[in-house]
């Protein structure tokens, strides 16, 4: 079994010693849980090309991330609560999440100290006294590794997004090459996630990069009718067949290639069995058209900028605005869109035992 040649790192303490174990040598429920997250580490890394996973195994969701990353990469990191006060007393508070900034630091020069072991030394009373009833007791919690949030499935999402970095574009079909390899990646994640989740879009969502600047600019495009009709139609059926538990094809070759190449450009424009991105969740034909309606509607917007210089070297095409509805067809609620970002990390458990995983 794949037990037999994973390990799990069980911390002591974050500058003390680190004892190598392997899975059988843990009792029922955490060797439970940490195979679990060597599974889905597993799993990852097969489906999508190799990718690595760092997991954390605890027993809330609080320590399972403070350790998740100290592995890295493609490491399994386990804290049993026989070890946690060692491995907190020296923990630094700025890597605690929502402690990394403004407010972590105002908590270190308000006691002149630098990790959770001298913040257990804080009376909860302090705390509460300098930061507020609901700081001061998170944070007396937090340091002694006490976390009662409930881990829970993610609902869905508020946006799904395809994006892509390049050499700046140079000409209208090479951005409209480009367009197209993303719209196509697009259309099957709002599948499989309209599949899931019954829901469906009700506008396009674009974000570019001008030349290598940090700064971005977005705009939010209402959907076509005829792509609203598709998705909507398909959030009706609700799942079938369990589709999106389908994997996305792989990301063909053609998004490495130098697009202000005419030819390349060409061959994208028209595409061919070399960039068609066939898949079981969408008949090719509807992947075309709806493709075409979503790049014809960003070419409006974006081909006036590929005349500007510096040209555009980063893409985000999207969905957003999601509509949601039984499977009756009627109406649910909506889900505005959010930010254009992509979490990296999920969390599960195992009885009382809580793994978090981070990419």
């Amino acid at each position: 079994s794949s037990s037999s040649s994973s390990s799990l790192f069980s911390i002591v303490g974050v500058s003390g010693t680190v004892e190598l174990l392997h899975i059988e040598e843990l009792d029922s429920v955490w060797q439970s849980a940490a195979l679990l997250a060597h599974e889905l580490s597993l799993y990852i890394k097969h489906t999508f090309d190799g990718l690595t996973v760092s997991c954390g195994v605890s027993s809330n969701r609080l320590l399972s991330r403070l350790v998740s990353p100290l592995h890295k990469p493609d490491g399994h990191t386990l804290l049993h609560p026989n070890n946690v006060q060692i491995f907190l007393s020296d923990f630094p508070i700025s890597r605690v999440p929502y402690l990394t900034g403004k407010f972590g630091s105002e908590v270190e020069e308000a006691f002149s100290i630098r990790t959770l072991g001298e913040l257990q030394q804080i009376r909860k009373e302090q705390l509460i006294s300098r930061f507020s009833s609901r700081k001061g007791s998170w944070l007396y919690d937090t340091c002694r590794g006490i976390d009662l949030t409930a881990v829970k499935a993610r609902g869905a999402p508020q946006s799904i997004i395809s994006e892509q970095s390049f050499n700046p574009i140079q000409s209208i079909p090479a951005l409209k090459s480009m367009l197209n390899l993303l719209t196509r990646e697009l259309i099957l994640r709002m599948t499989q996630a309209t599949n899931r989740f019954n829901i469906y879009p009700t506008s396009l969502l674009l974000r570019w990069r001008i030349g290598y600047q940090s700064n971005v600019r977005s705009k939010s495009i209402p959907a076509q009718a005829e792509l609203i009709q598709h998705f909507r139609s398909l959030a009706k059926e609700g799942n079938i067949n369990n589709a999106y538990n389908d994997p996305l094809p792989q990301r063909t070759d053609w998004f490495d290639v130098d697009l202000n190449d005419e030819s390349n450009a060409s061959s994208i424009n028209e595409p061919d069995d070399r960039v068609s991105t066939t898949s079981p969740l969408v008949d090719d034909s509807i992947l075309t058209r709806l493709t075409s309606l979503v790049v014809d509607s960003a070419l409006n917007h974006l081909t006036p900028l590929v005349s500007n210089v510096p040209k555009i070297s980063r893409l985000v095409v999207g969905f957003g605005s999601f509509q949601t509805v039984s499977q009756s067809g009627s109406q649910l609620g909506s889900r505005a869109s959010g930010s254009l970002s992509k979490r990296t990390s999920s969390s599960f458990s195992s009885s009382s035992v809580s793994s978090s995983s981070v990419s």
